[in-house]
């Protein structure tokens, strides 16, 4: 589940890139919308499947910050890729992590 999950959400940023019209884009949020909201509580159960009782607490606390930061660095970064590259590159830029991901 959480391999399709992260195929549907690199697939779905594609796509967005690729938008031609706001009725597409607004589509293909939608569906990066759904097959990412599946991404945090797979991730969560995986976390508390790998780590022993006592180092639940750390693993979820570094998984807490890195879901803080999110929200802090996209904004910057998405700003420096439409200044700089293409407002497009704000949704490719999941490919290679995805692609991390993925493997």
């Amino acid at each position: 589940i959480l391999l399709v999950a992260i195929t549907g959400f690199v697939v779905a940023s594609v796509l967005c890139g690729f938008a031609q019209s706001l009725p597409q884009i607004v589509g293909f949020r939608l569906l990066q919308g759904l097959f990412g909201a599946a991404l945090v509580p797979l991730s969560q159960s995986i976390l508390l499947d790998i780590y022993s009782a006592e180092e639940r607490g750390s693993a979820m606390a570094l998984f807490g910050v890195s879901v803080m930061v999110g929200p802090v660095l996209g904004p910057v970064i998405g700003g420096w890729l439409t200044e700089n590259v293409s407002w497009r590159w704000v949704f490719y830029i999941n490919v290679p992590i995805g692609m991390l991901a993925f493997a």
